[in-house]
């Protein structure tokens, strides 16, 4: 989106945490960057204020006819700001509902956040159909604001040529995410440990991610050890983005057991990469697998529904090539940037803002 912009003689300016691997490659783009300390882990008074004040700052002085954000802290940010600076057109991506939807305190609190957050928006994007609905029904937006628009997809050239064949002697399953306890990486270690039991050397379970310390929700740090000396998984550290492809081309079945996504950007690169894809019957992972095209549907928080998912492939493995093929065309039809960026930018045209 940004590259498609800066073509069109537009100014683009990023607002994002400081991220060295990513910085450079913005400034390449011709977009200016600002490094802002978003604290992502719940609400931090004096930081989130600093940044708020940051961000007030920087709409007032720049004057921009587009802001976009992304991301829980970014959209609570700007949207309070929206209060108190006009911003000519103003765009959120809802990029998953995370803790909204039970009943907790907590889930009513961030629902009030977010209704007044988003008065001020004038295109909201979600990325699958239950949110939408859920953000509809609960009166959190407006139906005439929302569009279904993925908020980011993958670069399907980047997956060239990285297909693995797929060996009698392993079958290696992997995952990549954020180390929090939604993700499914409780039923992903039983079943790591289920099968390294029953097929020994026959199976491995590759672990990629960001250990969340801060987060109230993550997986702590001596649980990945344990599982590490007990030999069923191995857990390769944090990846970047630009790791994935290399991650993926050694791994025959992507698994992603989460308890909801908003549009899961892991199965995306492992469709794009040509894998076999388990995931959960859940939103933001389900409209990515076809179950029995492209890969296995599973039901969420169920060791045994994940295990039969996983032994499945030891006995098939002629499913998986299967199944990489008709991901990999999946991604190409559907995932791909070249389609995605457009799309989005088709809808801030839309929305009355001409640009390309």
């Amino acid at each position: 989106m940004i590259k498609l912009l800066l073509d069109e003689g537009h100014e683009v300016i990023v607002v994002a945490n400081s991220e060295v691997i990513y910085d450079k490659e913005i400034t390449d783009t011709g977009a200016e960057f600002y490094e802002m300390p978003f604290y992502r882990h719940g609400v931090n008074v004096l930081k989130d204020t600093a940044v708020l004040y940051k961000i007030y700052k920087l709409i007032r002085q720049q004057k921009p006819v587009l802001v976009h954000a992304f991301n829980p802290k970014p959209i609570f940010i700007v949207g309070i700001v929206s209060y108190l600076v006009k911003i000519k057109l103003f765009c959120v991506s809802v990029t998953g509902l995370g803790a909204l939807g039970s009943n907790s305190l907590y889930s009513k609190a961030i629902e009030i956040v977010y209704k007044l957050a988003l008065r001020n928006a004038d295109v909201v994007f979600v990325e699958n159909t239950h949110d939408l609905n859920f953000l509809i029904h609960n009166k959190i937006v407006v139906a005439e604001k929302c569009r279904v628009q993925i908020a980011s997809g993958v670069n399907v050239h980047e997956y060239e040529n990285i297909r693995k064949e797929t060996s009698n002697q392993s079958i290696i399953f992997s995952f990549a995410s954020r180390l929090v306890w939604n993700k499914g990486i409780k039923e992903l270690f039983e079943v790591a440990k289920m099968m390294k039991t029953q097929h020994g050397d026959r199976v491995r379970f590759l672990i990629a991610g960001d250990l969340e310390i801060d987060h109230p929700n993550g997986v702590q740090e001596d649980y990945i050890q344990q599982a590490v000396d007990s030999g069923y998984i191995e857990y390769v550290g944090r990846l970047s983005a630009k790791d994935i492809p290399q991650f993926l081309k050694n791994c025959d079945v992507v698994v992603l057991p989460s308890y909801r996504e908003g549009f899961s950007k892991f199965l995306m690169e492992g469709a794009a990469a040509g894998k076999a894809l388990i995931t959960t019957e859940v939103p933001g992972c389900m409209e990515i697998v076809r179950e029995g095209v492209n890969g296995l549907l599973v039901k969420p928080g169920n060791i045994d529904s994940l295990f039969n998912a996983c032994n499945h492939f030891m006995y098939r493995n002629d499913l998986i090539a299967k199944y990489g093929h008709a991901s990999q065309r999946i991604a190409i039809d559907e995932f791909d940037f070249k389609i995605t960026a457009p799309r989005s930018i088709e809808q801030y045209e839309k929305a009355g803002l001409s640009l390309l």
